[in-house]
């Protein structure tokens, strides 16, 4: 035994020597005054010998302190000669100890040394250390208390409530009464049961801990007769005085009166420990503690909790406890039943709402309620006459039978008799009603008979899932074997059911016997031939059936892909069976465990002939990718390909050095890209991500990047890379000088607002297609003619050049150029574009430029509004050509502002929905138009936008896109915008532009007078029917 010093509160560890022996306490006792076989219970003595240690060696290595209580201290500390760790208890404070604390101490550990059972902590040794202490060593038990596990439950965890259903705690509640039974045998009253005193190991086991307060009782103390009868005034006084002398104990929860006539744990103390003598406590007293720890179990809270002690011990011995039962409310509206505690000493007052997740139907069973209610009857003659009688009153409850506690009526345990045996009271049901149609039908017997049949199939139709669930539940935990004699027994009662008979072929498929699940197959489709289950998994099971016995694949590999397969399926049961055995397989040249291999996982073992050959795994497929955090399953695979979309990796270092050509980090909240540094990726997406640098790719052979919406600004790391194609939609890049070189084929600028020079672009010379951000509605396109291999062309997302219109476009941004020239006021037609239906546009000089079908036009005409029109079918026409079904309309005008301030207010008008933006017209800046897509357009606005000097051209253009939202456009940079459908914001700042308001609200028409204003609707009577025109005027 060490012999370091510990202060009392801690706890010090006793020093033991040679003489650490029986005849050392036997020496003890005789010093200390104490009479053979006075208060002590046999012991079998022994003689420690000299060869195991030395008197002068410490035999227990002390370690820390796992708990202290009243009367002592218990330290984990280990053997030196047996070399294991045990717990060690000693007398806290010996040298206060009283001799009747040092009986009971010593007492305590005779007791659970000679109460051998699978459920009671075994005392390993028992001494007298070197400086007085008596000591006793027992088995170190980890784990949790009971108590800490209903803690958890109350807390809802979700582990706690997965692991500790109500069936499992009955379980643990069993083998409590297991141990007290054997120490009722064996004349022991243990005094102070309670969930803080039951300790549950991590593989299931079960103990009885802290037998400090157990006592040796007679043969008749099973059934007292001191406390059943009603207390004189004379005795209710002295429970009285009891009660008052009441003190806390800081250590344990216990509580000791002056004169220790009271020992226990209030909450679960029976009524005679309190007011009874020491006559009174006899088994019937844990028979009281067990029903209280039964309806913790049950409540989660203890019978008495949040009083004073005293009030606690009162309501205790006059028998003031509510039923377990009191605790549930009435279902709500989710039908989640709660337990709603009372807190304050009369029982009224604040109502705490709690779920019992662990509960059937989160409701307290009130059969056992009646149980717990039974053990913790006031008078122990009420109270269950042994262990055994509460034992089978809990067994009766999960076999479905009726408790003696309940006292259910017939109608309770007719119910019960159903539930127990359903499928036959089903057949008897159905029996009876076919005998009762027969009886009735008379010479209509063989019409009725025929509705009863149907009926009785329909019922067993009803029947038939609960068979399937229990087969896929058998699949799932690994029992085929289990769940093919379910399935049978399932197909005797069902032998129509279509989907028992396929699902023998999926169990035999799950189990790799493809032969047997052909048959199975045949079997089925000869019920129903075109049943498109049977027919798929038939082709299915042919072909793993080849690959296995004439290809020779690898197990694993064929797993892999079955597991795939039943995920596309949705068998997930199927996909777990697979996937357990899958994890397990050795000699595979890989492995994963089972606990890091989630549900929905595809692993593919890619042919040479793929883009990508080698294994490919891919989590973006699980079934919550976004709970999937950790990678570290996967550093040791020869991974070739990797989709983590969608999931939350943030850490790539488990990945360093894999041999990967592919990897997605979509919609991930990856940061770091330094763990990428010098592997082989041809492919790289990293859409949605936090990623701000690019140095880590700088020498990689990229052949692929995407950076849609990622916060990356500085290209400059991919000057030297022989990109093809480049993602950089909706990113933050300002700079292109970086992507010049004949490598680069396909660009994407969409929505990158911070480009504002594209020259650097003529000098991507192998470049084939191109997508351009909205700011450049105002930028001459004509210098991309330098680009020789471009195919296609994008503004803002829609189509300006195809493969059937790059000639026509050209010559139409030609004329319209040579227009703006000749008229810097009045500029022709600039370009239209994209796709929808309608027969295209044509400039002034009537050539076609723009192919049909299309669904968004662009329009930059400082004279066009005289050409737009409405016709009688509601088609916007410009020179005579429909739009048929458009989407979105931009149209683009050069105005000055003073013409602005001077008389052309921008209006809008949002009285009516549409389906397609109706233009009326525009001339000179002007523009009024109504409707865009479903839905009203409601408006923000960006106080940031340019400048415009006085008297100076300014490009104005505004975007109309259905279902989306409306944007304006000044010199080529965004001013405002309104997603459709959101609320304006209150209060917002307007955007000035001469005299014109574009405020949160909309579009406000300002004009110079009134008299300006009627001029403006005069202009516009040709395009507006007469009842607008009214309208407007008034």
């Amino acid at each position: 035994m060490a012999t370091g010093d510990r202060d009392s509160k801690s706890g010090k560890a006793p020093a033991s020597g040679a003489d650490s022996s029986a005849e050392s306490i036997a020496k003890y006792l005789i010093e200390s005054h104490v009479e053979p076989g006075e208060e002590i219970t046999t012991v079998d003595g022994f003689r420690a010998s000299s060869v195991l240690h030395k008197a002068d060696i410490a035999r227990y290595e002390v370690g820390e302190e796992i708990g202290h209580g009243a009367m002592g201290v218990v330290l984990k500390v280990r053997d030196r000669n047996i070399r294991r760790t045990v717990a060690l208890k000693s007398m806290l404070t010996p040298e206060a100890a009283t001799k009747q604390q040092t009986l009971r101490f010593i007492e305590e550990a005779q007791i659970a040394g000679q109460l051998e059972h699978s459920a009671i902590v075994p005392v390993y040794e028992l001494g007298v250390a070197e400086d007085g202490r008596v000591f006793y060593t027992m088995k170190h038990v980890r784990g949790a208390t009971l108590r800490s596990i209903l803690d958890e439950i109350r807390k809802c965890r979700a582990s706690a409530v997965r692991d500790f259903p109500l069936m499992r705690l009955l379980t643990i509640f069993q083998r409590v009464c297991d141990a007290a039974a054997f120490a009722h045998a064996h004349g022991v009253v243990h005094r102070d049961l309670k969930p803080e005193n039951i300790m549950v190991e991590d593989f299931g086991e079960v103990y009885v801990m802290d037998w400090g307060l157990a006592k040796l009782v007679g043969p008749g103390a099973s059934s007292p007769e001191s406390f059943n009868r009603r207390l004189t005034r004379q005795e209710q006084q002295r429970v009285r005085e009891r009660i008052e002398s009441v003190r806390e104990d800081v250590v344990g929860g216990k509580i000791l009166t002056l004169s220790e006539d009271i020992m226990g744990t209030p909450p679960f103390m029976a009524p005679e420990q309190i007011g009874g003598d020491a006559e009174s406590v006899g088994f019937h007293t844990d028979i009281y503690a067990l029903g209280a720890t039964l309806f913790n179990t049950l409540t989660l809270r203890a019978p008495l909790e949040g009083e004073q002690v005293r009030n606690m011990l009162w309501k205790t011995i006059q028998g003031k406890i509510e039923p377990a039962t009191a605790s549930n409310p009435p279902a709500t509206k989710s039908g989640i039943w709660t337990a709603w505690r009372r807190t304050g000493s009369s029982g009224a007052g604040k109502q705490e709402s709690q779920v019992l997740w662990h509960l059937p139907n989160h409701r307290i069973p009130e059969s056992l309620s009646a149980v717990a209610m039974k053990a913790m009857a006031l008078n122990p003659r009420d109270r269950y006459p042994s262990v055994v009688a509460l034992q089978k009153d809990i067994e009766a409850y999960t076999s479905g039978f009726v408790t003696s506690a309940e006292q259910a009526g017939v109608c309770r345990q007719a119910l019960l008799l159903v539930r127990r045996n359903r499928v036959a009271f089903l057949v008897a049901a159905t029996t009876l009603l076919v005998l009762a149609g027969v009886a009735r039908t008379g010479y209509q017997r063989l019409t009725q008979s025929r509705k009863q049949a149907l009926a009785a199939q329909a019922q067993w139709r009803e029947a038939a899932p609960a068979f399937r669930d229990q087969v896929r539940l058998l699949i799932a935990l690994g029992k085929t074997d289990d769940a093919l004699t379910r399935l049978r027994h399932a197909m005797e009662l069902f032998p129509g059911d279509l989907e028992l008979h396929a699902m023998q072929g999926d169990i035999h498929q799950v189990g790799m016997q493809f032969s047997e699940a052909i048959r199975a197959y045949d079997a089925t489709l000869k019920l129903k031939p075109g049943y498109v289950h049977a027919l798929d998994n038939l082709k299915i099971s042919h072909t793993w059936l080849r690959e296995r016995q004439d290809q020779g694949r690898a197990e694993g590999m064929l797993m892999a892909d079955m597991r795939e397969e039943f995920i596309r399926q949705q068998r997930f049961a199927e996909a777990e069976c697979v996937q357990r055995r899958l994890a397990l397989l050795p000699g595979k040249g890989w492995s994963l465990d089972s606990k890091l291999f989630p549900l929905g996982m595809v692993i593919r073992d890619e042919p040479p002939s793929s883009e990508t050959p080698g294994l490919a795994v891919s989590l973006a497929t699980c079934q919550d990718p976004h709970t999937v955090d950790d990678v570290s399953a996967l550093r040791s695979l020869p991974l070739r390909r990797l989709d983590l979309a969608g999931t939350a990796v943030s850490n790539l270092w488990p990945l360093q050095g894999l041999p990967l050509e592919e990897l997605s980090l979509k919609q991930t909240p990856v940061e770091d890209l330094l763990p990428l540094r010098g592997m082989p990726l041809k492919r790289l997406y990293l859409d949605g991500t936090r990623v701000t640098r690019l140095q880590a790719l700088e020498g990689m052979p990229l052949d692929v990047l995407s950076l849609g919406n990622c916060p990356v600004t500085d290209l400059s790391p991919l000057r030297d890379l022989k990109l093809r194609e480049l993602i950089l939609a909706g990113t933050r890049v300002s700079d292109l000088d970086p992507l010049k070189g004949d490598s680069l084929q396909r660009l994407d600028l969409t929505n990158c607002r911070s480009i504002m020079e594209f020259s650097a672009l003529t000098e991507v010379a192998k470049l084939r297609q191109l997508w351009l951000p909205a700011q450049t509605l105002a930028i001459d396109l004509r210098f991309l003619r330098r680009l020789a291999d471009l195919e296609e062309l994008w503004l803002n997302g829609s189509p300006l050049i195809g493969a059937d219109n790059r000639t026509g476009f050209w010559r139409g941004v030609e004329s319209a150029y040579a227009a703006m020239q000749a008229d810097p006021q009045s500029p022709a037609m600039h370009w239209t574009f994209d796709e929808g239906g309608a027969d295209g546009i044509l400039d002034q000089s009537g050539n076609r430029f723009m192919a049909k079908d299309f669904g968004s036009v662009t329009i930059a005409d400082g004279r066009l509004g005289r050409a737009l029109a409405l016709d009688g079918r509601s088609h916007l026409q410009v020179n005579g050509s429909n739009l048929l079904n458009a989407t979105s309309l931009t149209i683009c005008a050069w105005v000055k502002p003073e013409r602005v301030n001077a008389r052309r207010p921008i209006v809008a008008k949002r009285n009516r929905r549409v389906d397609a933006p109706y233009i009326f017209g525009l001339n000179n800046g002007f523009l009024r138009f109504e409707g865009c897509g479903e839905g009203k357009a409601d408006w923000t606005h960006n106080v940031d936008g340019p400048a415009v000097p006085p008297h100076a051209w300014a490009h104005v253009a505004v975007t109309v896109e259905a279902g989306r939202q409306v944007t304006m456009y000044m010199n080529g940079v965004e001013v405002a915008h309104r997603p459709i459908g959101e609320a304006p914001r209150p209060n917002a700042e307007p955007i000035v532009i001469g005299c014109d308001v574009w405020g949160g609200d909309g579009f406000y028409d300002r004009p110079a007078s009134f008299d300006g204003l009627i001029d403006e609707l005069k202009f516009w009577r040709r395009a507006l029917s007469p009842s607008e025109v009214a309208a407007e005027s008034r």
